[in-house]
């Protein structure tokens, strides 16, 4: 009874009872979705009925279930996988006794190569719009702050994290495009009446992120089942629901460390971290180095001190190695950088009693970048270095290293012979070698624009940083695609 392109063609299966569907719909939606859905608007009732605004609220995905590394392990990969129970059982309900087995949920493979680059587009599509409702939602204090990676530092977390996006990716567009848009054609609604209803519980199941999840996923839901009734392929939609989740958030961490009678976060450089005023707060995007946390700390520290320890290194410099350097600290706050094993390297000792620093050698460069942060406020140490602790959760085990030169290299190899040769074999004999040059003058025009964004570091965010290679990469790879069909086409022509 359902429109084309909505419901399977008449004479597939004998349709059971309208009642039966109903009932069976309301199960596939209780053991996932909808079950979500009830607890996200529970949830947001619970943040809005607080007195603290939902923008300065928290919610996280992805939370660390155990404090020991392998039982938070198990229980991870334990609830990804049961997560997934809905869309097995959406395949067995709609399973085809023929091949393909899956056509009703619009899961086949003909085009994988088709599939991918559809995919990828429309990420690049959403991601970005996407990005911005989620930053207007918290700016208008309608959106809560979303952690997507609250899991600790492990060797499997950057994998958890990718299943994490398969699994999300395939119960939603399986169990929403696949299947319901499916079921409710067959009860005999129309178009847009199943695309409104998928694109509003799509939206509910992400109230828990505030107002502004909804909209956005609301409009991503009405996106994707308008092209969803016009392709009936769902792989495409699961891609791009995988590459938007999959997408790195920055692994943000934030403390509070403003100093307002010091003007403390006035003073600091903020390459890749973001200081706010108004609430006090300082977030690093990415990890934050030693080298940057003894930067802030001398910072904070009075200028008169550090103007001290300057004099100082130079004093211990020149005395002659029978003579010892001393000096009193008069800085109210103060707090001893050095170990005893680090004091009896440096030859240096302090007596807290006296508040005496004594020098048998010369003061080298760790002593006193440790000496010019020793004067910072007591709160403001205690809050970098937590944030320093707590940025460490972004850091990536070396194998992600290597795996990114791997593709590179493999792309790199695949790309530049084979594309040397479709360019001899298309261009016009008497220009071949003409041709051969502008083909490796673009290999070079692609090394300076490499180069030209590598000397962005250090002036933008990291997660900027990166960000700039992903989408120039995606965006690449969707042009390569669009141009890999007039390319065959041509290549049938050459003997």
């Amino acid at each position: 009874m359902g429109l084309p392109g909505v419901s399977s063609p008449s004479g597939e299966f004998e349709s059971p009872l309208r009642g039966r569907l109903w009932s069976e719909i309301a199960i596939v939606l209780a053991l996932g979705l909808g079950q979500s859905a009830i607890y996200s608007i529970v949830s947001l009732i619970d943040s809005v009925t607080r007195s603290t605004p939902l923008s300065a609220q928290t919610t996280t995905l992805n939370p660390t279930l155990n404090n020991r590394e392998l039982f938070d392990l198990i229980y991870q990969l334990l609830g990804l996988v049961f997560a997934l129970a809905p869309v097995v059982l959406v395949c067995f309900l709609l399973w085809n006794r023929t091949a393909p087995h899956l056509t009703r949920l619009g899961i086949d493979s003909r085009h994988p190569l088709g599939d991918t680059w559809r995919g990828l587009v429309l990420a690049l599509a959403i991601g970005i719009p996407g990005i911005a409702l989620y930053l207007g939602g918290r700016a208008l204090g309608i959106g809560l702050t979303v952690d997507a990676a609250g899991l600790a530092a492990h060797w499997w977390t950057v994998p958890v994290l990718l299943f994490s996006a398969l699994r999300a990716g395939l119960q939603e567009e399986v169990v929403i495009l696949g299947y319901l848009f499916e079921r409710l054609g067959q009860l005999g609604w129309g178009r847009w009446r199943i695309i409104v209803s998928a694109a509003i519980l799509r939206g509910s199941y992400h109230l828990y992120q505030g107002f502004g999840a909804f909209v956005g996923n609301f409009l991503m839901g009405l996106l994707f089942g308008y092209l969803y009734t016009r392709t009936r392929r769902v792989l495409p939609f699961v891609i791009a629901h995988f590459v938007i989740d999959a997408a790195p958030d920055g692994s943000d961490s934030s403390v509070s460390v403003c100093d307002d009678e010091k003007k403390t976060c006035e003073a600091v450089d903020a390459h890749r971290l973001v200081v706010n005023p108004a609430q006090k707060t300082l977030t690093v995007s990415g990890v934050l180095p030693h080298y940057v946390v003894a930067e802030l700390l001398k910072t904070a520290s009075p200028g008169s001190y550090v103007k001290d320890v300057a004099s100082l290194e130079k004093k211990t410099q020149d005395a002659s190695l029978a003579n010892v350097v001393t000096y009193e600290v008069k800085v109210d706050e103060f707090v001893w950088p050095l170990d005893a094993e680090t004091e009896g390297k440096a030859g240096v000792h302090f007596d807290p009693s006296k508040r005496v620093i004594t020098f048998a050698k010369a003061m080298d460069a760790p002593t006193r970048i440790a000496l010019e942060g020793a004067a910072a406020p007591k709160e403001f140490r205690t809050a970098i270095e937590s944030l320093e602790k707590k940025s460490q959760d972004g850091r990536v085990g070396a194998i992600w290293l290597l795996l990114s030169y791997l593709f590179a290299t493999l792309g790199e190899l695949c790309l530049s012979p084979v594309g040397l040769s479709m360019v001899t074999k298309l261009a016009p004999r008497r220009f071949g070698s003409l041709f051969m040059g502008v083909w490796l003058l673009s290999s070079s025009v692609a090394q300076y624009a490499g180069g030209s964004i590598g000397e962005s570091w250090g002036k933008i965010t990291p997660v900027a940083y990166f960000t700039l290679f992903v989408v120039s990469s995606l965006v690449g790879a969707v042009l390569l695609g669009v141009l890999s069909f007039p390319a065959k086409r041509l290549m049938r022509e050459v003997h």
